[in-house]
């Protein structure tokens, strides 16, 4: 059976006083997560997993940037032309592997139904 709860739930001055500084303690690394006890861990997994996702596009974003600020750092001028050529090619071949093994691979299970 499921527990009802009502709309807002709320917490004890000293439990929300607790925990708000639980929080701040864990956040600021003076409380470790292995430390709280399950629930708590679970409650701050599920929240900072929800807030990763929430934030994955700029994530990516970033990343994409400093990869590409770090090619030219380390490729100046025509190298990095050359660089991006080379990691084009790599690209193209993993895709045309992928392709192929697919295809190999629909053409078996095609003689199999047979």
């Amino acid at each position: 059976m499921a527990a009802e709860y009502p709309e807002r739930i709320t917490l004890s001055e000293p439990a929300e006083h607790y925990l708000t500084k639980l929080s701040e303690d864990l956040l600021l690394g003076r409380v470790e997560l292995w430390q709280l006890p399950p629930s708590l861990a679970q409650v701050f997994a599920f929240a900072f997993a929800a807030g990763a996702a929430s934030r994955q596009g700029e994530i990516d974003q970033a990343n994409s940037a400093a990869d590409r600020f770090y090619a030219r750092w380390l490729n100046p001028g025509a190298q990095l032309a050359e660089v991006r050529r080379d990691q084009l090619d790599i690209a193209a071949e993993e895709y045309w592997q992928q392709f192929l093994n697919s295809e190999t691979s629909q053409l078996h299970t095609d003689k199999e139904a047979a």
